[in-house]
């Protein structure tokens, strides 16, 4: 789960073919999903809970200073555009 709006990120072939998504965490509590953005060449999702569930643990990020030139990764995001003078944040959240 990242951050406090209840986000998943899952793998794009768990929720393939889904006509509706549920999760259920470790102490039982269950919860509907629904899918705000995939991308099946990477095979990764972000999906949102519909009702509050409990946060789990804090996981271990990597170490970035391990990252060197070529390493693969992939990034969650509101791409963020230049309109005018502005920045302009998308409400649409993209996985590169």
């Amino acid at each position: 789960m990242l951050g406090k709006n209840r986000l998943i990120v899952t793998n794009y072939h768990v929720i393939e073919g889904a006509s509706s998504l549920v999760t259920t965490t470790a102490n039982g509590t269950t919860a509907t999903l629904k899918v705000l953005t995939y991308d099946r060449e990477r095979d990764v999702a972000l999906v949102q809970a519909t009702s509050t569930i409990p946060e789990p643990e804090p996981i271990v990020w990597a170490d970035d200073t391990d990252l060197r030139l070529g390493t693969s990764l992939i990034v969650l995001g509101f791409p963020v555009t230049l309109v005018g003078e502005a920045l302009n944040c998308s409400m649409t959240p993209t996985a590169t």
